[in-house]
């Protein structure tokens, strides 16, 4: 599983979350990413597949990659806050 933090470069409550999380052990080794939109080559793209309306959002993926289609994208959530989730909150939905 992959937990990946949607953020911008200029949002405090995203730079907030990406510490949290990458201070955080995530269930079953799940790995953490954060992706800055307005700093990553794919970030606008990757959030108009996924329909991100505003930042932070937390999703947690089976599989992901930057240069996933949207079909692809989509089969692949598990979850999706669109807030800065708790870590707890996160590893509840790792749990299952």
């Amino acid at each position: 599983m992959i937990v990946v933090e949607f953020g911008t470069s200029i949002c405090g409550q995203c730079k907030y979350a990406e510490g949290l999380y990458s201070k955080t052990t995530f269930e079953g080794g799940a790995e953490f990413i954060s992706l800055k939109l307005d700093t990553n080559p794919f970030g606008a793209d990757i959030m108009s597949n996924l329909g991100i309306m505003k930042v932070p959002s937390v999703f947690v993926f089976k599989k992901f990659a930057a240069d996933m289609s949207a079909e692809d994208l989509k089969s692949n959530v598990v979850a999706r806050f669109d807030k800065m989730a708790s870590p707890a909150e996160i590893n509840n939905v790792l749990k299952q």
